[in-house]
């Protein structure tokens, strides 16, 4: 699938803040639980080096866009050319507004139905997307909440047709169950959203190579 020269693969997470998006990527990036990363810039950017993917060596180059600039054009703008895309909500919110009603499924619709849009404005059509749900640690009764939010997604969803909308095929469900915490469904989701990449750059015939002696003289010319 890849070559001896190092392949970037672009990636891009948007979401709501305080949904536990760069929990999730430091969660792989630094192969620990970081907490409470509240984001004071409208992009963040982290590149993961020699992710493994299929036996082969990648390079992750992720864009996370704050959700604070979710009607920012110009952080939205570095999601384009992204290869994939994660929208991320919160479990933990999820019980919480379905404890208090109805006002569960308003606020799933908008926030799928913003973001779903904002993705369709900046990015590729047909670009793969993962619906991940985070903080699944935080949630009491997942063994209700998990099929009910499911249900609820395929619901949403279904008329999203400019989008790819990737399965959970593992777990028969339309979206990904994580813990940043515990780690639970972080790996096997990495590994989808990658591969999901990667097939989409070669379709474009767009995949990022950097041979050594390209990146020596990259890292000569930085000024710091």
């Amino acid at each position: 699938m890849y070559n001896e020269e190092e392949v970037a693969i672009k990636l891009g997470i948007v979401g709501n803040q305080a949904v536990g998006k760069t929990s999730l990527i430091l969660r792989v990036a630094e192969k620990k639980f970081c907490g409470n990363q509240n984001c004071g810039v409208a992009l963040d950017f982290r590149s993961i080096r020699n992710y493994k993917l299929n036996g082969k060596l990648v390079n992750l180059n992720i864009f996370d866009v704050a959700g604070h600039a979710r009607n920012s054009d110009l952080a939205l703008s570095f999601i384009k050319g992204a290869s994939a895309l994660i929208l991320a909500f919160s479990l933990k919110d999820q019980e919480y507004y379905e404890n208090q009603g109805d006002q569960q499924t308003e606020k799933l619709e908008l926030q799928i139905q913003h973001w779903t849009d904002k993705i369709i404005e900046n990015s590729c059509e047909n670009i793969p997307v993962l619906i991940v749900g985070c903080q699944l640690d935080l949630v009491q009764d997942q063994e209700r909440l998990i099929p009910a939010l499911d249900e609820k997604l395929q619901e949403i969803l279904k008329s999203c047709k400019k989008l790819n909308i990737i399965n959970n095929t593992e777990k028969n469900m339309i979206f990904f169950p994580t813990s940043a915490l515990t780690g639970q469904g972080v790996d096997k989701l990495f590994q989808i959203w990658t591969l999901e990449a990667a097939k989409t750059q070669q379709f474009r015939g767009s995949t990022l190579k950097t041979k050594s002696h390209l990146k020596k003289q990259n890292q000569k010319d930085q000024c710091c």
